[in-house]
């Protein structure tokens, strides 16, 4: 199963019953790049590379549609529903164990300002 198959049994067999609709929204539209990335990968076959990868193309300037840097909260926001899908598929016997656990979130880069005086 993939991660992203994982994600539509987790939508399927989880979040419709218990979150808000406007969480689920919110989720759908972080997923879709978590999709583009590890999301074709086998969840038993990710590893914590895999999601340091992740991590790291989300902190490229071609990572958002206007070529802005991504705020730290938002790649704090994929990082959580990566963390929670693959929390859940672990609670849920499909993975032994959580890579996302093994990784510390990065710092979003940030172009630097020249001080004048």
């Amino acid at each position: 199963m993939t991660l992203n198959q994982f994600y539509e049994y987790w939508k399927k067999h989880y979040a419709e019953e218990h979150l808000e609709i406007t969480t689920r929204i919110l989720v759908k539209g972080v997923f879709d790049r978590i999709d583009a990335a590890p999301g074709h990968l086998r969840i038993d076959k990710i590893t914590p590379k895999h999601i340091l990868n992740f991590y790291e193309q989300l902190k490229a300037p071609d990572a958002s549609v206007d070529e802005k840097l991504l705020s730290q909260a938002y790649i704090r926001k994929h990082a959580s529903v990566l963390k929670t899908l693959m929390n859940t598929a672990h609670q849920w016997d499909f993975i032994i164990n959580n890579p996302c656990e093994k990784v510390k979130l990065p710092k979003a880069g940030r172009s630097s300002k020249e001080i004048t005086h």
